[in-house]
C-alpha cells in the first residue's frame, strides 16, 4: 500500500491542478516500474495498492526502494514528492495478515 506525501501541501499552495497532475505523474511512474504481472489501483485520492504474485518480502522490499527513489525524482511546482510504502507477504489464501508478522 503507498500513500503519497503532502498533497494537501501541494493542493493547498498550487491548486488542485497542481494536485492532480502530482498524483497523475506518480501512478504513471509507479505503472512504468511495475513488473508485467504486477497489478496497480488507486484505492482514494493519494492511496494507490500494488498487487505482486508470487514475490517474497526481498522483492517487495526491492520494488519499495525503486519507487521510492523514482517517485522523489518527480517536482510538481517545485515540490518533489514523496511516498509512505507498506507490504505485506501472503503465502496461504486463508493467512490473516492481521494477525502475524508477513508485514513490513
Amino acid at each position: 500500500m503507498m500513500d503519497m506525501d503532502n498533497l494537501k501541501i501541494i493542493n493547498d499552495t498550487h491548486g488542485h491542478d497542481a494536485g492532480d497532475r502530482a498524483i497523475y505523474f506518480l501512478a504513471a511512474e509507479i505503472e512504468a516500474i511495475k513488473r508485467q504481472e504486477d497489478l496497480v489501483i488507486r484505492r482514494s485520492g493519494d492511496e494507490f495498492l500494488l498487487f505482486m504474485p508470487n514475490t517474497e518480502a526481498t522483492q517487495a522490499k526491492d520494488m519499495i526502494q525503486t519507487i521510492i527513489k523514482q517517485v522523489e525524482s518527480i517536482s510538481i511546482e517545485g515540490i518533489f514528492l514523496s511516498i509512505s510504502i507498506g507490504y505485506a507477504i501472503k503465502h496461504d489464501p486463508y493467512q490473516d495478515l492481521g494477525r502475524d508478522d508477513s508485514y513490513g
